[in-house]
């Protein structure tokens, strides 16, 4: 037997190895297919429901201090435009003074 017929048989054996699994590989398939059924079957933990409801309860908090804040914020804004036009008038009296139109 020469190298080449030595090859083709091994690949051939092996070949036909990788085609049908032996008995052990089918039943560990067959016990890992059955884990994973027997995991969708389980409930979920309780724990998300808390989760929910902590995470909840602080996107109402932060809702309601939001609310609270808004209107100060406003003014804020208010003020600063009423200062930009103030500002605007000012730099406009300015340049006429300096043009003397």
């Amino acid at each position: 037997m020469n190298d080449e017929e030595l090859e083709q048989q091994l690949r051939r054996s092996l070949d036909a190895r990788a085609a049908e699994p032996d008995e052990l590989t089918r039943a560990a398939l067959r016990a890992a297919r059955y884990r994973a059924l027997e995991q969708l079957d389980t409930r979920p933990s309780p724990w998300w429901r808390a989760g929910m409801v902590a995470a909840s309860v602080l996107t109402v908090s932060v809702l309601g201090w939001q609310l609270t804040q808004g209107p100060a914020d406003l003014q804020g804004q208010a003020n600063a435009a009423e200062d930009a036009a103030v500002i605007a008038d000012l730099d406009l009296v300015l340049w006429l003074e300096e043009g003397e139109v």
